[in-house]
C-alpha cells in the first residue's frame, strides 16, 4: 500500500506546486480541478456541482485500488479541506495530512495572477473568508503545517 499524502489548503495556496516539487516518478496524483477540466473540457475552476459525484466516485475507486497496490510509492491527493466523508474513505490507509500555510492575502494574490482562475465563476474572496472560518473552527487539526 502506498503512503497517501493529502495536501490541503486554501485555493491559491500552491498545493499543486508543492506536489510538483515533491513528487517522484512512481507517484500518483489526484487533482480534482485537473480531472474536472479533463472530463468537461471547461475551465479548471468552474463550480460544476453536477460532476462532483463522478469525481468523488473516481477518488473512492482510486483509494480502494491504492490500498492493494505495491507499485505506487506515494498517492498524493489535493483537497481543500479534509472533511469527514473524505477521512472515512481513508480509514485503514497510511495517511499524512499536510496543510500549505498561506494567508488569505497571499492566496488572493496568487489567484489574481493565475489566468486559469480568472475564467472561473467563483467569488474567491468570499470562498477564502468561509475557509478562514473553517480554519478557525479546527478544520485543519491533525495536519502538518508546511510553510514554504
Amino acid at each position: 500500500m502506498p503512503k497517501i499524502k493529502v495536501v490541503c489548503g486554501f485555493p491559491g495556496s500552491e498545493k499543486t506546486t508543492y506536489i510538483k516539487e515533491n513528487s517522484k516518478i512512481g507517484d500518483l496524483v489526484f487533482d480534482y480541478d485537473e480531472i474536472q477540466a479533463a472530463l468537461t473540457f471547461q475551465a479548471k475552476y468552474l463550480d460544476n456541482k453536477g460532476i462532483r459525484p463522478y469525481l468523488n466516485e473516481i477518488l473512492k475507486n482510486m483509494i480502494k485500488r491504492a490500498k492493494n497496490d505495491t507499485k505506487i510509492d506515494v498517492f498524493w491527493i489535493i483537497r481543500t479541506v479534509p472533511d469527514e466523508f473524505f477521512k472515512k474513505l481513508l480509514e485503514g490507509c497510511d495517511v499524512e495530512f499536510l496543510y500549505i500555510n498561506r494567508t488569505v492575502f497571499e492566496c488572493l494574490e496568487q489567484i489574481r495572477n493565475d489566468p486559469d482562475r480568472n475564467e472561473s465563476d467563483k467569488n474567491w474572496y468570499a470562498l477564502l473568508m468561509d475557509l478562514q472560518n473553517e480554519f478557525m473552527n479546527g478544520a485543519f487539526e491533525g495536519c502538518t503545517f508546511i510553510n514554504n
